[in-house]
């Protein structure tokens, strides 16, 4: 087989670094192409089978020339804006993650990308009754407009794969934690963290009781490798998860006892849009799939921890250093 080229959208957020360098360092004999709007520097000097491109979503100018200029084999899209924030702009998260993702799958069917791998979310199940979830459950008791785009993504997907036959797999992702996360962008894990390190008080929305299913990093990336690296797997939806869930509290106090912090949360009215109960069944994923998740969460924590630690330190000593 030649070189295959996969071409991955949001590549500059956290899962899409990851990925990257997942299948640049796996992949030697492909070619990667990285593409966001943010220009990364993580991708200066890096190996010759990795380039970036600075790439708009919403710029169909834009996707026409790094589409035309790579001829992508496979599109692995992670681009989104992705949360319940109120703080975030309703129709940013439409544009970004509806009309974004029309854009790609358009440049696909145009430049003949034989498969396409959308990166959706455990919020197209919303407040469910049923626990766990799997793939063949409901999806109308959607609690976010986060949630909605995403299902409407999902349908856009299907749709072009079955009016042009672009081959598509779609991955429901739980909640995604692990190093070089960024803090500013609101993941429960990253944030207690940040802030337990410095014997802070993290904020808690709601009283806590709500569950979440925590899935590792280096798991999820190996989930989408498996994807990109298996021609047969096409038209397909799975969960991605541990399969294991965990409240609010009780990850607070697992965090709060991995940094050895005395601090407790502050507690705030629950957010409009989060869900209630997040629990997913995935014997399907690994059944068909051929993965599972190797990184038990408290290990996960711990090695997050380790990362952050260096990090929370590095910062301290660039600030004695200047004097802040």
């Amino acid at each position: 087989m030649g070189i295959i080229k996969i071409l991955i959208t949001g590549a500059s957020g956290f899962i899409g670094r990851n990925l990257s360098f997942y299948l640049c360092a796996n992949n030697p004999n492909d070619e990667i192409i990285a593409t966001d709007i943010v220009v990364n520097d993580i991708y200066q000097n890096v190996r010759s089978n990795l380039q970036f491109e600075c790439m708009d979503i919403l710029v169909p100018e834009q996707i026409r020339i790094v589409f035309n200029k790579h001829k992508p084999d496979i599109v692995v899209h992670l681009a989104a804006i992705a949360s319940v924030s109120p703080e975030i702009n309703e129709a940013d998260i439409v544009s970004t993650n509806i009309t974004g993702t029309i854009n790609i799958l358009h440049a696909c069917v145009a430049n003949d990308v034989k498969r396409f791998v959308l990166a959706s979310s455990v919020a197209v199940y919303g407040n469910s009754y049923k626990l766990p979830l799997n793939i063949t459950d409901a999806t109308s008791i959607l609690t976010s407009l986060y949630g909605i785009s995403k299902l409407a993504c999902e349908h856009c997907t299907k749709l072009y794969s079955d009016n042009y036959g672009l081959q598509s797999v779609i991955l429901r992702l739980s909640n995604v934690y692990g190093p070089t996360d960024n803090s500013s962008y609101g993941r429960v894990v990253t944030q207690f963290m940040c802030k337990l390190i410095y014997n802070k008080s993290p904020y808690i929305y709601g009283d806590g009781s709500q569950t979440r299913d925590f899935i590792y990093i280096a798991d999820v990336i190996k989930a989408i490798a498996n994807v990109v690296n298996n021609e047969r797997i096409a038209d397909k939806i799975f969960n991605i998860a541990s399969g294991e869930s965990i409240s609010i509290n009780e990850l607070f106090n697992k965090i709060k006892s991995i940094t050895h912090a005395t601090a407790n949360p502050v507690y705030f009215d629950a957010r409009l849009g989060d869900i209630n109960r997040i629990s997913l069944d995935i014997e399907a994923t690994i059944a068909d799939l051929g993965w599972r998740p190797e990184t038990s969460l408290d290990d996960g924590l711990k090695q997050t921890y380790n990362l952050q630690l260096v990090h929370a330190d590095e910062s301290k000593r660039i600030s004695k250093l200047e004097g802040l």
